[in-house]
């Protein structure tokens, strides 16, 4: 997904993304003349999201009341 939406509205803090980069899913997109580097971390929370529910299903934890 293009972070660009992510990332909106931050030019206020010296960011600026390279629209070209984003488009490819490079590593790196912001532009050179950015304060920072703003950097793309691929991840996959599907899978954890699904452990944790079953590990709390499993448990018990999710019908216990305080």
């Amino acid at each position: 997904m293009p972070c660009v939406a992510i990332c909106e509205g931050p030019g206020l803090l010296g960011i600026e993304l390279k629209e070209s980069s984003n488009a490819q899913t490079a590593g790196a997109i912001s532009t050179d003349a950015s304060r920072v580097t703003v950097r793309v971390i691929r991840t996959d929370e599907d899978p954890m999201i699904a452990r944790s529910a079953k590990q709390l299903l499993e448990t018990g934890a999710a019908n216990k009341k305080e």
